[in-house]
C-alpha cells in the first residue's frame, strides 16, 4: 500500500513538473541562464544591461513566444550572447520572428498587443546598448573611427528624441554593420585602448 502511495505520489510530482514545464517561455528561460551565467562570472557592463533589459520588457508577459528558427539562433550562438544575437534578431526580422497562436482569439490578441509594444520598444534599447559599448572606451573618437555605423546611429537617436516619425527598420544593412563589427569588440577596444595611452603619452611630452 505505501508503495503503490510513493508510486502514485511520484506520478503526480512528474506530472506537475511537466505541466510547470510547458508554461514557461523557452525565450525567457534563455534569457534567465545567460543571466545566471552572467553573475556566476560577475560580468558587468553592455552584455548585462541589455539582458537585464530584454528580460524586463518580456517579464511583463509570459505569452511572446518566437519561432523555434529564432530560438536556436539566439540561444545557440556562436558569435554572440542570447541577449545580443536576440537584440540583431528582433531589429533585423522585427515581427517575422514571432509565432503566433493559430486562433486568432483572446491569446493571440494579447500576444500581438506584447510584440507591439516589444518593437516599439526595441529601437530605444538598441541606442542604449550602442551608448553603453561607447562607455566601455575611454577614447571614443577610436571606438567611432572603428565603426563608423555608430555616429550615423547617434544622429538617429535625436529623431527618436524629438517625437520625429523614425524606425531602425530602413537601417537594416548599418545594423547588419554594426553587429559584424561587435564580434570583434574586444579587440577594437584593445586597438583604442592602445591609442589613448599613445595620446596621453604624447600630451605628457607636450606639456613638458
Amino acid at each position: 500500500m505505501k508503495l503503490m502511495i510513493f508510486f502514485l505520489l511520484f506520478l503526480s510530482i512528474d506530472c506537475f513538473a511537466k505541466q510547470k514545464a510547458e508554461k514557461l517561455n523557452p525565450l525567457l528561460v534563455c534569457l534567465g541562464n545567460e543571466e545566471i551565467l552572467i553573475h556566476k562570472n560577475k560580468v558587468k557592463g553592455p552584455v548585462y544591461r541589455l539582458n537585464q533589459m530584454l528580460i524586463n520588457a518580456l517579464a511583463g508577459s509570459n505569452n511572446v513566444f518566437i519561432k523555434q528558427t529564432s530560438l536556436n539562433y539566439v540561444c545557440n550562438n556562436k558569435e554572440f550572447s542570447p541577449s545580443v544575437a536576440l537584440l540583431r534578431e528582433i531589429l533585423l526580422n522585427r515581427e517575422k520572428i514571432f509565432s503566433y497562436p493559430v486562433n486568432e482569439g483572446r491569446s493571440f490578441r494579447i500576444m500581438k498587443s506584447s510584440v507591439d509594444q516589444l518593437l516599439e520598444d526595441i529601437d530605444i534599447i538598441f541606442f542604449q546598448y550602442m551608448a553603453m559599448i561607447q562607455e566601455l572606451n575611454d577614447y571614443p573618437f577610436c571606438l567611432n573611427e572603428e565603426i563608423p555605423q555608430l555616429v550615423y546611429f547617434a544622429e538617429q537617436f535625436k529623431y527618436l528624441q524629438e517625437d520625429i516619425d523614425y524606425s531602425l527598420e530602413k537601417d537594416r544593412p548599418k545594423i547588419k554593420a554594426v553587429f559584424q563589427k561587435i564580434k570583434s569588440l574586444n579587440s577594437i577596444n584593445k586597438k583604442c585602448q592602445v591609442k589613448y595611452k599613445r595620446m596621453m603619452e604624447l600630451k605628457k611630452k607636450n606639456k613638458l
